[in-house]
Order: C-alpha cells, then structure tokens, then sequence
C-alpha cells in the first residue's frame, strides 16, 4: 500500500450524485469521522463498486488521500445489512438514523461514540429490534453534547413535578404544571428510556423515536429530508 492509500471501517450514510458518471459517498469513519470520498464512474459501470454503495452498509474501504476529496479505490462489504431493505419502516429508520449521525458529526472530526451508536442501531433494525435501534438517539446527542436537560423544567427550573413536554425550541423538557392541562406526564419507563435507558417495550420506543425527531428538526428548523415521502407520523 502506497503512502498516499489508507484502509478505513466505517458505514454510508449519504450517497449523491457528482458529475456525469461519479459518486461522492459520505462515509462515516472509525478512523476520520465524516468524511466525502469520490467513487470514481461509480454510475456508468454497474461493475465498479457493485453492491456496495448503498446506505447502512458497513465497509472497510481502501482510498487515495492525494487531492482535496478523497477517492475511493475499493471497498469490501463487512455487514449488508439487507434485512433492512425488507420493510419500508425499517428503512425509513435507518435513513432517519443515518441522517442524524451525519448532523451530529463534524466533518474530519473522529466520533467514535456516534459511530457505535449507528452501528448498533442499524445491526438492530437488521434484526427487527426497533427499542433497541431507537435508543441510538440520546446516546448520539449525549457523544454530541446535545443531550436536552430531562430532569429539570426549562420554563419554572424546577424538578419536583413529572416531566411532560421536549421543547426543541428552548432545547429541554417541560414539567407536567408548565405544560398546562390536557398534557399527560411522562411515565418512569419514557423517561428512563429518553435518558437512553435499555427499553424492551415497543411502544415507548417508538414514541422516544416521534419525541427525538421533533426535537432534532425543532432544533434544525426544518424537517429532517431523511422524512420526505414517509408516512410514519412524525409526533
């Protein structure tokens, strides 16, 4: 291997066009964080690179590092993950994941807890274990330092009463009082299971899963584009 080629593991989780015939694949490293690679006639030739550029793969790629985007020069597949690619809400899921670990990465900047937590949540939905894959959300805010505050009221700044609301817009929960009537509090298990707490029960998965996407495209102020087409209800 030459000076200018390094191996890197990581997973895809953006794939756009570029050019006549190119890719550029985002690439979610071990090693560099993420990172933009060049496929090079990755569209003109279903040979080059077959089956591997697809998103929620896991790879271990060989790339150039000469030039400012670094081309990719092969790529092995570690982990196909195809029982994604199965049901439409499991890949809904994972693009949805996918996209927020590429918010929450800074380019170039190594981010190995977010990285862990995507490989996780994909292996789960892989699996069909949706509580397992949605508890990838706290434990990616938290390695992004984005974590809201859970036990405090952003309104009154008070702990003594059950938490009810996640406000994206003022970045923390609201306790059941501040939240007004008609707003029913958190259960124990909801709470725990937002703080990332291990969570067997499907429903509360899913309701984390509609509280953390409100809150990230609260926080983005726009919705998430990994949600475009779905019909999933996003709340």
């Amino acid at each position: 291997m030459s000076e200018s080629s390094r191996q890197l593991t990581g997973v895809i989780v953006h794939v756009r066009n570029f050019g006549e015939s190119h890719r550029i694949v985002e690439f979610l490293s071990e090693e560099y964080g993420r990172i933009d690679l060049l496929a090079r006639g990755a569209r003109a030739s279903r040979k080059r690179f077959a089956g591997c550029l697809d998103l929620f793969i896991a790879l271990r790629v060989t790339v150039n590092t000469r030039g400012k985007i670094w081309a990719l020069n092969s790529a092995d597949i570690l982990n196909a993950r195809v029982g994604i690619r199965q049901k439409l809400p499991a890949i809904e899921r994972a693009m949805t994941l996918c996209e927020t670990a590429r918010l929450l990465t800074a380019e170039n900047a190594a981010a190995p807890e977010i990285l862990l937590a995507l490989n996780n949540a994909l292996n789960a939905l892989d699996g069909g274990d949706i509580a397992l894959a949605v508890a990838a959300y706290p434990h990616m805010l938290r390695a992004a330092g984005l974590l809201p505050e859970l036990d405090r009221c952003v309104r009154c700044q008070g702990g003594e009463y059950p938490m009810a609301l996640l406000e994206g817009a003022i970045g923390g929960a609201v306790c059941a009082r501040c939240a007004g009537g008609g707003v029913s509090p958190w259960s124990a298990p909801l709470h725990a299971a937002l703080a990332g707490a291990p969570c067997d029960d499907a429903s509360i998965a899913e309701r984390v899963e509609r509280i953390y996407i409100a809150y990230i495209e609260a926080q983005l102020e726009r919705p998430l584009r990994s949600r475009d087409g779905f019909t999933t209800p996003r709340r």
